[in-house]
């Protein structure tokens, strides 16, 4: 069993110098969005401060000034967020061009389509991804669930039995399909 893992860890290709470069980008954007969304929460909680109300004066203006602090500080990450990830996009679609099978690469960009919400576009990556990692049982899944997700029930469906044809006892998966 170890031999075996250990020769499958050895066949496994090294991700490219593009795929690296790609995922390094994708790694910087997820820490700007993981930004906006604790500023996101901030200002859930200073909304939450306002609604309970306050006879103090001086406390609301200096709420109200925070607020506006953190709605600037949300814009002007969001902005270069934005720029990044459609950055990302771009030199990840230049470089499937000279490699449209690298693996590292359709991976990061369909990342990149999942977290800016442009869950049509992940598909054509993540199907290419199932056919070069037939058995990546977490792939076949996740497409799966992104299928059905978007109310593709037949193409859902047909992952899912490829899955449970992987781990047939998987309670979820049946589950999924029913």
């Amino acid at each position: 069993m170890t031999l075996l893992l250990t020769v499958l860890l050895l066949c496994q290709a090294e991700p490219s110098e593009a795929a690296k470069k790609a995922r390094a980008g994708l790694d910087a954007v997820r820490v700007e969005v993981k930004k906006l969304e604790d500023i996101q929460e901030r200002m859930g909680k200073m909304r939450e401060q306002f609604q309970a109300g306050s006879d103090d004066e001086e406390r609301l203006k200096k709420l109200a000034r925070l607020r506006d602090d953190l709605i600037k500080e949300f814009q002007a990450i969001r902005v270069t967020t934005v720029k990044a990830m459609d950055e990302l996009i771009a030199s990840t679609t230049e470089a499937l061009k000279a490699a449209p099978e690298d693996p590292g690469l359709l991976d990061v960009r369909s990342e990149a389509y999942l977290i800016y919400g442009k869950f049509d576009l992940a598909l054509p990556d993540l199907a290419k991804l199932v056919k070069l990692r037939p058995d990546d049982k977490a792939l076949i899944f996740k497409v799966a669930r992104l299928e059905r997700d978007l109310n593709r029930f037949e193409a859902a469906a047909a992952h899912i039995e490829v899955y449970l044809k992987l781990d047939e006892k998987n309670v979820e998966a049946r589950v999924l399909l029913a």
